[in-house]
């Protein structure tokens, strides 16, 4: 309900949002002063505790701008549960203050005065604190900061008093909860180490018969109306023909990493640069200087231009690179906004417009004579810019490093030498030496002089901007692309997100825009192609079921295909029954080498293993050197205890991991004290025939769980099982639909427009 509200009033959003951002930005209490009474009292919408007005939204906004400042120095994810619900966090707090006010909560001198003394604001550091704040929160006082995190601590008490955090220490380390602790203690200390051996339906399929007509269209029938890779009882296999939402795209790409390669700031730049900022560069001065060791100043004497230059241009090539993308943007998008009215010939498509008017053709360049070539064993990199400055280029983009399946170092040693030879001759001479395709040539009217490589038969694409339609493409399929896949907004919505929820798919739906034929929003791609993307949805068939065999291009020989994987998988079975059973004579070692399979070993491990994934996620931005925000601390469960994964074995789904542990544990010895029967080996058998595979296992190493440990180690478990029922209650208690249906809040509906008579 609260999430539609920003839905039905768009142009009231924009001016909360206004309100909101120069709140964030000037932050605190001199905004309340900033807008009108009659602005401020604006009805937003009404709860079961009294109206919510703009005022409201405002004031929590500022509330929560403070409150982050004041939880700097600890990891309050309480509050961070708040902030995560992002655009609505401000209508989140609000809607919580007036809860907490019709509360029967007290919040006392001491509590606010505890609160200041754990996030290490007492006495002059708070003062500090507090000068700082006024020169961004004009009016701000101590008194106004207590009042501010009175009303969160009041918040955060009704949470803590709530049904919903009030159980969480109950339910676990308690007589009722006993079982279940002991069943984790097991889950997870319980250990086995297996002999596995892997029995493939693909071994077995060329032997598999083919399926006569009568035997497809009865098999297509039967899974005709399944989706793919559903399994089930009935469906253990995953048959399935329903056709999945499908969708073609046209796409522009302009791409970075050609870009990088030639984008450098200009000489200009790179002078202007050290100008303003000399002292930055300096270099050591030697040890040995009598005059260092007298100075108090830090050794060091400053560059020259010409020493610094290096390092200048390395700092400036990124903004250099971001303006000549920027650049291109602007260019590509101003010529397809001409194209409906340009002389564009033959050319029929605005994408395929733009690109024909910024390129240029490279033959004049090619034909350019060089002489007195002299490079002897020289790295490609530098016979390439030796060949561009011969030329007047300022760069010729030769497309060494990974592309494709291809890959050229540009260390790698060419030779050219010639009293005369023209510029495309001492190219081909290049790819003839490191064995690349020849290449085709072609320049870029917005990056003057400079060659690039064009895509031509067997030649290597590595131009600035390509324009590409794609086949028709699942999420999945998509998802996997390397440009579409990696494309998102500057809000961070995925493409893929916006295509397969657009009115192609989902008709009707709320949020869904964009239409069969609709440009949509710009794109940064990352990943391995990064670069800016412009795109249209030309193409989008929704999932359904085919009526037909012929319906569907292919589906016929999938359908045999198909059914001849399950006769091979049948196949499969039996030779695993039969490998079982000699095993459990002479070993699966023995069994697997007669067979000609290989067996690998396991290693001991537990039925499930503890995972600490909000650990894992600070360790992880810390190495990447990313920050982490309190909104996405609050987001990751403290603690999980997933199914284990075995080295070695690849078992997809959460449902065949089951399979695979039950089989595995139900090989436990009947007698657990040591030393376990080995002989006769115990063999089990695991039939994954989503998969197509069987799996034939022999214990061959056990460690039962401890008993002596178990009180040690029941309150390490129940401590961390509290934690993630209070993680779970946080984020339900906090979330703005649940608060919205707590306190039984309408969003203010628009008035209508009066009738036309």
């Amino acid at each position: 309900m609260a999430l539609q509200f920003f839905r039905r009033r768009q142009k009231m959003v924009i001016f909360i949002m206004v309100i909101l951002m120069v709140s964030f930005l000037i932050g605190g209490y001199g905004l309340s002063g900033s807008f009108r009474k009659d602005q401020g009292g604006q009805t937003l919408g009404v709860s079961k505790f009294g109206k919510v007005t703009l005022a409201d939204l405002v004031a929590a906004s500022n509330d929560l701008n403070l409150l982050g400042v004041l939880n700097q120095a600890v990891r309050d994810l309480d509050y961070g549960a708040v902030i995560a619900n992002r655009e609505n966090a401000a209508l989140a707090y609000a809607l919580l203050q007036k809860e907490a006010k019709r509360s029967p909560v007290v919040v006392t001198e001491e509590s606010v005065d505890m609160y200041l003394q754990l996030r290490g604001l007492d006495g002059a550091r708070l003062d500090s604190l507090l000068d700082e704040l006024r020169t961004r929160m004009p009016g701000l006082n101590q008194r106004r900061l207590r009042e501010t995190e009175g009303r969160w601590i009041r918040v955060a008490t009704l949470f803590y008093r709530s049904s919903f955090a009030v159980g969480c220490p109950a339910r676990y380390g308690a007589a009722g909860s006993e079982q279940q602790m002991r069943h984790l203690y097991r889950d997870l200390m319980e250990r086995i180490d297996l002999r596995v051996a892997v029995v493939k339906a693909a071994d077995y399929l060329r032997d598999a018969p083919e399926p006569n007509a009568q035997e497809i269209q009865a098999h297509f029938e039967t899974y005709r109306t399944e989706p793919p890779g559903r399994t089930g009882e009935q469906n253990p296999f995953g048959f399935g023909y329903v056709q999945p939402d499908q969708a073609r795209v046209r796409y522009l790409l302009i791409r970075q990493d050609v870009v990088q390669r030639v984008a450098r700031p200009s000489e200009e730049e790179v002078r202007a640069h050290y100008i303003r900022h000399r002292d930055r560069y300096v270099k050591a001065v030697p040890a040995s200087d009598p005059s260092a060791a007298r100075s108090s100043a830090p050794a060091g004497e400053p560059m020259t231009f010409s020493e610094a230059k290096a390092l200048i241009v390395e700092e400036l090539s990124g903004a250099a690179v971001r303006t000549v993308m920027d650049e291109l943007v602007a260019q590509v998008t101003a010529l397809m906004d001409q194209y409906a009215t340009a002389d564009r010939g033959t050319i029929g498509d605005a994408y395929a417009y733009a690109l024909w008017r910024i390129t240029a053709p490279a033959e004049p360049v090619l034909a350019r004579e060089l002489s007195d070539l002299n490079l002897r064993a020289v790295p490609l990199e530098s016979a390439v810019a030796a060949l561009a400055e011969k030329a007047g280029l300022a760069a010729i983009a030769f497309p060494w490093g990974r592309l494709g399946q291809r890959v050229l170092e540009p260390n790698v040693k060419v030779t050219l030498k010639a009293a005369r030879m023209s510029l495309g001759e001492a190219l081909e001479s290049i790819c003839a030496q490191v064995k690349w395709p020849k290449l085709s040539w072609a320049m870029l009217r917005p990056i003057p002089g400079v060659l690039f490589s064009v895509g031509d038969g067997e030649g290597v694409d590595f131009f600035p901007v390509l324009v590409r339609d794609t086949e028709p493409m699942d999420l999945e399929q998509m998802s996997a692309d390397e440009v579409l896949g990696y494309s998102r907004t500057s809000a961070d919505e995925p493409l893929i997100q916006i295509v397969f929820t657009s009115q192609a798919f989902r008709p009707g739906a709320r949020g869904s825009t964009m239409k069969l034929g609709d440009d949509g929003p710009r794109m940064v791609v990352t990943g391995p192609r990064p670069g800016r993307l412009l795109w249209r949805l030309v193409g989008a068939e929704p999932a359904h079921a085919p009526q037909r065999l012929d319906d569907v291009p292919g589906l016929a020989k999938q359908v045999a295909q198909d059914l001849r994987t399950r006769a091979a998988y049948e196949r499969a079975l039996e030779e695993a029954r039969r490998l079982q059973e000699r095993a459990s004579k002479v070993g699966l070692a023995a069994a697997a080498k007669r067979a000609g399979l290989k067996a690998l070993e396991t290693g001991l491990f537990a039925r499930k293993m503890e995972v600490h994934l909000l650990r894992e996620y600070e360790a992880m931005a810390r190495m990447t050197g990313r920050g982490v925000s309190l909104a996405e601390l609050a987001l990751q469960a403290p603690v999980i205890y997933p199914l284990a994964r075995v080295e070695g074995l690849e078992l997809g789904t959460e449902e065949q991991r089951q399979l695979f542990v039950d089989a595995a544990f139900a090989l436990v010895p009947q007698n657990i004290e040591p030393p376990f029967p080995t002989s006769p080996p115990a063999t089990g058998l695991v039939p994954l025939p989503f998969l197509r595979e069987v799996l034939v296992m022999e214990r061959i190493g056990y460690e039962p769980p401890v008993a002596s440990e178990y009180e040690r180690t029941k309150r390490i478990l129940a401590a961390q099982l509290e934690t993630t029922s209070l993680w779970r209650s946080r984020m339900v208690w906090f979330a703005i639909p649940n608060i919205a249906q707590r306190v039984q809040f309408a969003p203010q509906q628009a008035p209508q427009a009066a009738a036309t008579p």
